[in-house]
């Protein structure tokens, strides 16, 4: 018997067709087969901590960030510090081989809330050296008493943190009248010269002229080698004002005294950090990681 393939339908076995890859369809995602696509190994894309992507071979994700495991690392090293975001480390001149030219910064964010204290701190470097952060003094004077206290960073501020011993004797806090220093003392990094300006200093109305215009002369943090042949208040004045102990007198209740840097030294007769290579670990107080620097 033979069959008229003339009256078969295409359009209804097309629809079988279809149909069968429906069904088809429907069983191998209920299966769970999209799940079982291999993925390439050779290419990961991930989010950095910074919301930016990098792409890396192998799967891995280079410099800091947050691991796979939501854990914040920095050069492989697990940040467990509460102050991870607040307090940073920079290498600043760790290289230097000569102890008081040797620095690193510590340095606290400018969003930061509340202000930190990081004299229980420490510093930790090549086979485990551990050095703790000293205390300091908020308002040196010299040849006085300088009482010690711990150094607080409000937000911006920063702490230089040198190897070397304090030409002061002490760790201290910038404030406008430290340029003095600088006239007589070297430090690294140096201190700006930016004290009051002589002619711009209140008590100029308490003298004569001859001595206004004479101190109107003079440059800043500098502390005067002659003395004028006036008469009168003048070299008075001058003494007492126109050096360090004098300028904080006259300025410590100014709005602007203090600037936001600390000068912290570790008292240290040679240098602590690798010139070429090397790991330097900040922990708190707790002994946790707040950052670190790997060069």
């Amino acid at each position: 018997m033979m069959v008229d393939l003339s009256s078969r339908k295409p359009e209804r076995d097309l629809g079988f067709v279809i149909l069968f890859f429906i069904v088809l369809g429907v069983l191998w995602y209920a299966q769970g087969g999209y799940k079982k696509i291999p993925q390439s190994p050779l290419l990961n894309v991930e989010q950095t901590t910074t919301g930016s992507f990098e792409i890396s071979e192998g799967g891995s994700v280079s410099g800091g960030g947050t691991s796979g495991t939501g854990v914040k690392t920095k050069d492989g090293i697990e940040i467990t510090s509460e102050y991870g975001d607040k307090v940073f480390l920079y290498i600043r001149e760790a290289r230097k081989t000569v102890a008081k030219e040797e620095y690193i910064e510590i340095k606290a964010s400018g969003s930061n809330k509340n202000p930190i204290n990081i004299s229980s701190w420490t510093l930790v470097g090549k086979e485990n050296l551990t050095i703790p952060i000293p205390r300091g003094v908020e308002i040196f004077e010299s040849g006085k008493e300088n009482t010690e206290k711990d150094i607080i960073l409000y937000p911006g501020d920063k702490a230089i943190v040198s190897t070397g011993k304090s030409p002061l004797g002490k760790s201290f806090k910038i404030n406008k009248c430290t340029g003095y220093f600088s006239s007589t003392q070297t430090f690294y990094p140096s201190i700006s010269k930016n004290c009051p300006n002589p002619k711009d200093e209140s008590w100029l109305n308490e003298v004569s002229h001859n001595c206004s215009d004479y101190v109107k002369t003079l440059s800043r943090c500098n502390i005067p080698t002659s003395l004028p042949p006036f008469g009168g208040n003048c070299i008075l004045y001058i003494n007492k004002f126109l050096n360090y102990n004098g300028c904080v007198e006259a300025h410590k209740n100014d709005n602007n005294f203090f600037k936001n840097e600390w000068r912290v030294f570790l008292n240290r007769s040679n240098h602590l950090w690798h010139p070429d290579h090397d790991t330097i670990i900040l922990r708190d107080g707790a002994g946790k990681v707040v950052d670190s620097i790997n060069y």
